[in-house]
């Protein structure tokens, strides 16, 4: 079945992950997900993965369930857990902007900043609050789809603001900022790729001050100069590096000084609506980035970035294969022990060896739509749709259903995992979900 989807291109045996495992340990200890916290869309680096322990398959409003809270307006960014705090950010009927703190333990609201009134061209399916937020225990930082940057502190007093549109030009997307910000260290990045001005930026997290500002403006066709994906974390034998997906093509930036390390094509579609919205993820030297699957046409592209000579035009050295079928438009997959998860936006799923590109299930999950993209924590893999289903596989070569719970949809937003709980926000809900409370 694998090689009617996949094309496996070898490597040069010096850029096995042997040399990853030795030259990158110490980076990878150092960027290991923590468990008690989830401090930003798909978690610390954004790979969509948690070393949480002990989390449930099956919940209902009668199991497992810690508490649920009425969210007073809606958005579509996912919960940010740093410390004993969740933050998420809203938008109300008159456009307000909000940024709202909630306690870890109850759900009871701590507090709702209101950051500004504003209002720019969108799907209907988000608004101007899909950024997730990052955090950490002191500081929360919060962008919307207006350019709106905004630094909190725990007790939600304004520490500083940007606008964005007005320091580093308009927005011109056609569908609504989307892009979260990434938290590394003390530094804040925030991707930007559309019609205008397209660049990687990254700053100072304290003080809101720009440190480097690169531009990124790729050959591409139609809607593919636009970009709703995420900057993500990866930790490789060349150091750490920031990775970034939009105009048909893939690349990563050193954190420092925002010099790009190495690219990858490969990534354009023959459609005309080729713009990106899942974003990459990485796991064991390798990278995965998705083209959009609209119409059936995109792809599921690996490159195998392990060693300390990856630099440059990458598109055909380091690639290891492109999955051609059933590729998503929105969910980004989510990498875990060895196999790349992912389900396309009409609920099919499919599971691929990392390695080979062998793909060993494709089964519809879904009879509706899915948005959200899929986590991975504790031997489990969870997939969510529109309409609040929520399928839980154990992780692993089979296919192996081990529940299919609901919450009241529709969920847009992916679910975040922290300690024993896992965290799913609806248009008008954020529940939590867990064995016994921590």
């Amino acid at each position: 079945m694998s090689s009617m989807s996949v094309r496996s291109l070898p490597l040069d045996a010096v850029r096995r992950v042997t040399l990853f495992a030795s030259a990158g340990a110490v980076l990878l200890l150092a960027l290991v997900v923590r468990a008690e916290d989830w401090p930003g869309w798909r978690g610390r680096d954004g790979n969509g993965v948690s070393s949480a322990t002990g989390l449930p398959s099956e919940w209902s409003t009668e199991k497992n369930l810690l508490w649920s809270v009425e969210l007073p307006a809606w958005g579509n960014s996912s919960p940010c857990v740093a410390g004993d705090r969740i933050y998420v950010t809203s938008q109300t009927e008159d456009s307000a902007l909000r940024v709202i703190a909630l306690e870890r333990a109850s759900g009871k609201v701590a507090w709702s900043q209101k950051i500004g009134e504003s209002q720019r061209k969108s799907h209907q399916l988000h608004n101007m609050a899909t950024p997730t937020c990052a955090a950490d225990a002191e500081r929360v930082w919060a962008l919307f789809g207006t350019g709106d940057l905004v630094c909190l502190d725990r007790a939600g007093s304004e520490l500083w603001r940007r606008q964005l549109e007005k320091d580093h030009g308009e927005y011109k997307i056609l569908w609504g900022m989307g892009s979260s910000p990434r938290l590394l260290d003390d530094r804040l990045f925030i991707v930007c790729m559309h019609g205008g001005p397209s660049y990687l930026l990254a700053l100072d997290k304290k003080t809101g001050k720009d440190l480097w500002k690169t531009e990124r403006k790729l050959e591409c066709a139609g809607e593919a100069v636009d970009s709703y994906s995420s900057p993500v974390v990866f930790s490789s034998a060349r150091g750490v590096e920031i990775v970034v997906a939009g105009a048909d093509h893939v690349d990563a930036y050193d954190p420092a000084t925002g010099k790009q390390r190495w690219i990858s094509g490969g990534l354009s579609i023959p459609h005309e609506y080729g713009r990106t919205i899942a974003s990459p993820t990485t796991s064991d030297g390798m990278v995965f980035a998705v083209s959009s699957g609209y119409g059936g046409l995109g792809k599921l592209l690996a490159l195998d970035l392990s060693g300390e000579d990856a630099s440059g035009d990458v598109t055909d050295s380091r690639r290891r294969w492109i999955y051609e079928q059933h590729s998503p438009d929105c969910p980004t997959p989510v990498v875990y022990r060895g196999l790349v998860y992912l389900v396309r936006d009409n609920g099919v799923g499919s599971c691929i060896d990392t390695k080979s590109g062998e793909l060993l299930w494709r089964e519809r999950i879904f009879r509706g739509d899915c948005k959200a993209s899929p986590v991975a924590a504790d031997g489990k893999v969870y997939f969510t749709s529109v309409d609040g289903e929520c399928a839980v596989f154990a992780a692993g070569r089979e296919r192996r259903l081990l529940a299919t719970n609901r919450v009241d949809g529709p969920v847009i937003a992916t679910p975040a995992i922290s300690g024993k709980t896992i965290y799913i926000r609806s248009r008008t809900r954020l529940s939590a979900f867990g064995l016994s409370r921590e």
